[in-house]
């Protein structure tokens, strides 16, 4: 049992230490590129696009997801797909993030030369910002980490989370560049424990004098569970 615990808590410490060494490896130069990136998708309505494939690609999804809700038009897009006829949903406006621990992610490369993004308006977030990916990127975040946390090294854990975490940094940013309030969340969140949390008023429960049932003083009790 002590060795499984180990096991679990090996896998925690790794991936907490991958995140906090990517502290180190962010600049203000960086931060303001992006700042700059997301002026120019409010100013003009456009996408912010997550590109990967595998885990990464599920990592692009929950990250389209999250600036989504934060009332960001995103979405995730899988380069093959894209080869395919979803070129189609991108605008000159958009702006992408590509996702991949190689940065040489063969998909994402055969789908780059078709894309109408300037490279101003693409970033990297690779575990190998030196990678091929990362010379159509106006700003590379370095996700690169030592080790995976499985045991064979080779399961995407470490790399993934590390990726995730970026993601996630990115839109906390975005977040606080809009000003957005609980309010406003709740516009995205209308459903739900969350949703009925920051929406909910009183109007929503009560209901109307008109529609209420009224009888009068004398009416009995038989008139009274009629209406």
């Amino acid at each position: 049992m002590d060795s499984d615990l180990n096991i679990v808590s090996d896998v925690l410490e790794t991936e907490a230490k991958a995140i906090l060494a990517c502290i180190s490896r962010i600049d203000s130069i960086q931060v303001e590129q992006v700042k700059w990136v997301f002026e120019c998708l409010m100013a003009s309505g456009g996408s912010l696009i997550f590109c990967g494939v595998g885990k990464s690609g599920n990592i692009a999804q929950k990250c389209a997801s999250t600036f989504s809700s934060l009332g960001l038009s995103s979405y995730s897009l899988h380069p093959v797909e894209a080869l395919h006829g979803d070129l189609g949903k991108i605008s000159k406006s958009d702006a992408i993030i590509f996702i991949s621990k190689s940065g040489n992610t063969e998909e994402v490369l055969k789908m780059i030369p078709y894309l109408k993004i300037s490279k101003k308006m693409s970033l990297g977030i690779l575990g190998n910002p030196k990678g091929k990916i990362g010379d159509y990127c106006e700003t590379v975040f370095d996700c690169s980490v030592e080790k995976e946390a499985c045991v064979h090294n080779q399961a995407p854990t470490t790399s993934s989370t590390v990726a995730l975490a970026m993601g996630d940094a990115l839109a906390v940013l975005f977040e606080k560049m809009t000003g957005l309030s609980k309010e406003g969340f709740a516009i995205n969140h209308p459903g739900g424990i969350l949703g009925k949390t920051l929406s909910l008023k009183v109007e929503n429960l009560m209901i109307k004098k008109q529609f209420c049932p009224l009888i009068d003083e004398s009416d009995d009790l038989k008139e009274a569970i009629l209406k």
